[in-house]
């Protein structure tokens, strides 16, 4: 924020680590006030016109999509504004509110049955150039395109190129361009995400922080690229070529085994229902958080308006309600209260921390449990009618 208050330009005059669409949603509020504290405050308006986008789109999405009772979308809707205690000043602080409205829309238009399905991939297009992260969803939304009845046929696997024509493209042409003709830095900017290390908060530092803990290791953090890592020597270089390819790995065998049981279920797009849609987007999202060597706080952003929708959908509402208070409860600790202590290894809060992403691992394996389950209910249905 500094830098873009004193009028430097991200990427050539100063590290910058997001796709350019962020950059107007960064330099808007210092077209409205220079000085800090009212740049703060104008950014901080604009996220929240984001969380209020996010709260229709979870409203209209329960309403139209899921077609939940009054009292229903009203407590899903508090549930959604109550999460919001757990990262109170990050909600308005970091880009992820955004990323959150840009994660339900693509779930919200994807299951429309008009034309603005296609604003699905607006959204995909718009979050990738914000953030990377919807690059990672272009594989499911190709296998669900596979999937979709046309006048052809079905399945079509050639309607799988629509998510790389629609999305892929213009985002590789984007960024090309903008290397090209504005700052020819912005490409090995983006690819420093590649040499991060393993942030402090993430699963694949708790083997880590355990082993400084009970045998006093000389293990460290540093700060480096906005977060706080482990130092490199500390950690053997076959673990940190692990924690960088093993939740892709793991992504890809979700995606492998997703297209097979479209396959062997026949699975067709427009009969699952929108809330197996959304939590097949929210599997991905939960498989990179547990997975993946950098997990910050406001990465838990995304699931706010998922895990509302859970609840919605929910036949034991206690048990979202539970889950949901246990992760964001304990990730307040983790962040708002016991940050510091945990990056010097504080033997009281790290097993907050490694509770927390207990818990989250766990909350991943039930959504992914329940997305094959809806899967599998499809082939039943199909059956059925076969049967009848």
């Amino acid at each position: 924020m500094m830098g873009v208050r004193d009028g430097f330009s991200a990427y050539c005059d100063f590290w910058f680590p997001y796709p350019p669409l962020s950059l107007p949603l960064i330099y808007l509020p210092a077209l409205i006030s220079q000085p800090y504290d009212g740049y703060r405050l104008a950014f901080q308006m604009e996220m929240l016109c984001f969380d209020a986008a996010t709260f229709f789109l979870l409203f209209r999405f329960l309403k139209d999509r899921l077609n939940a009772s009054r009292w229903t979308c009203a407590f899903a809707l508090c549930l959604y504004s109550l999460l919001g205690v757990s990262a109170p000043h990050l909600i308005f602080e970091r880009l992820d509110i955004v990323m959150s409205a840009l994660f339900l829309g693509a779930a919200y238009f994807f299951t429309a049955k008009n034309w603005t399905r296609w604003l699905c991939y607006v959204c995909l297009l718009a979050g990738a150039l914000i953030k990377l992260l919807p690059m990672f969803f272009l594989p499911l939304f190709a296998i669900l395109e596979w999937h979709r009845a046309d006048e052809d046929a079905w399945p079509n696997p050639n309607r799988a190129w629509i998510p790389v024509l629609w999305v892929a493209i213009p985002f590789a042409a984007v960024l090309i361009g903008y290397n090209v003709l504005v700052c020819d830095e912005l490409i090995s900017h983006l690819s420093q995400h590649g040499v991060r290390g393993i942030q402090i908060e993430s699963n694949w530092a708790i083997p880590l922080i355990i082993d400084k803990i009970l045998n006093g290791s000389p293990t460290d953090v540093d700060y480096s690229y906005g977060a706080f890592h482990i130092l490199a020597p500390a950690v053997p270089k076959l673990y940190l070529w692990l924690s960088k390819n093993c939740g892709f790995g793991l992504l890809a065998v979700y995606y492998v085994a997703l297209l097979r049981m479209f396959r062997r279920n026949f699975v067709q797009t427009e009969k699952l229902r929108p809330y197996t849609v959304a939590l097949l987007l929210y599997g991905v999202i939960l498989i990179l958080m547990s997975t993946q060597r950098v997990l910050s706080p406001q990465y838990f952003i995304w699931m706010w308006p998922f895990a509302a929708i859970q609840f919605a959908i929910a036949v034991d509402k206690r048990a979202v309600l539970l889950g949901s208070a246990a992760i964001f409860g304990l990730t307040y600790v983790v962040f708002d209260i016991g940050f510091f202590p945990i990056i010097h290894f504080d033997p009281y809060f790290s097993p907050v921390l490694i509770a927390r992403n207990l818990l989250l691992t766990l909350w991943a394996a039930d959504t992914l449990r329940r997305g094959v389950r809806a899967i599998r209910e499809n082939r039943r249905a199909i059956l059925a009618e076969v049967v009848s």
